[in-house]
């Protein structure tokens, strides 16, 4: 059964559209950044509309990342009751198996913004700490200059010197952050296009040997 919608009804999923979205949100990776999922929004109907060749209302950003996360929701519920109901490896169909990768690059990226967030805040720390030692040491210099007027200038000064020094200092560590970030997706992206064009070589050795056994069987029927 494929897809079942108009304008006024909302798209109902099958196992075959599961797929396919789940092989766009593990290419994407909107995880790292929320606003991915209009990228993933936008590719999917791309793909809907070349299979289905009409002009629908397809999906939208909220509707693809609701899904995702049902689907994700219902794999660990079931994987954990399976794990409780028996102690073997169970085989999964490739639904399941994209949901397995798609755990995995979740608990990876998640790890990745808690340990970045970790290193903001102690980049940011160590910053304040820096500035503040810095105008100490400027202040007990100016300290030793006399006269009022000379003194008020000079704290001007120290202010104007910290406030400068903040703001380049938080505008080096944003482009160093946006570099990363772009590195890491680039890598994310490169790597995961790998595993799909992988999973699709065993998709399609797995359906060359399957027909191969039906011709086998074929022929020793026709030979009886």
């Amino acid at each position: 059964m494929a897809l079942a919608e108009d304008k006024n009804k909302k798209i109902r999923f099958t196992p075959a559209l599961d797929i396919l979205l789940l092989q766009e949100v593990l290419v994407v990776n909107p995880f790292e950044e929320s606003p991915r999922w209009a990228e993933v929004s936008t590719s999917f109907n791309a793909v809907l509309k070349e299979r289905r060749g009409d002009e629908m209302t397809l999906t939208t950003a909220r509707t693809v990342r609701e899904r995702t996360a049902h689907l994700i929701q219902k794999f660990k519920k079931d994987e954990m009751e399976s794990a409780r109901k028996s102690g073997t490896n169970e085989e999964y169909g490739q639904r399941e198996q994209l949901l397995t990768d798609l755990v995995a690059l979740l608990n990876e990226t998640q790890q990745k913004t808690k340990a970045n967030k970790v290193d903001a805040e102690k980049a940011e720390k160590e910053e304040g700490m820096a500035v503040r030692q810095a105008a100490l040491n400027r202040k007990e210099v100016k300290e030793g200059q006399s006269g009022v007027g000379r003194k008020r200038s000079s704290e001007r000064e120290d202010y104007l010197a910290i406030v400068r020094e903040r703001e380049q200092n938080a505008k080096r560590l944003r482009e160093e952050e946006l570099a990363l970030k772009r590195e890491e997706l680039a890598l994310s992206k490169a790597r995961f296009e790998l595993e799909k064009k992988e999973r699709e070589r065993r998709m399609e050795a797995e359906a060359a040997r399957e027909k191969m056994m039906l011709d086998l069987m074929k022929a020793v029927m026709e030979k009886k």
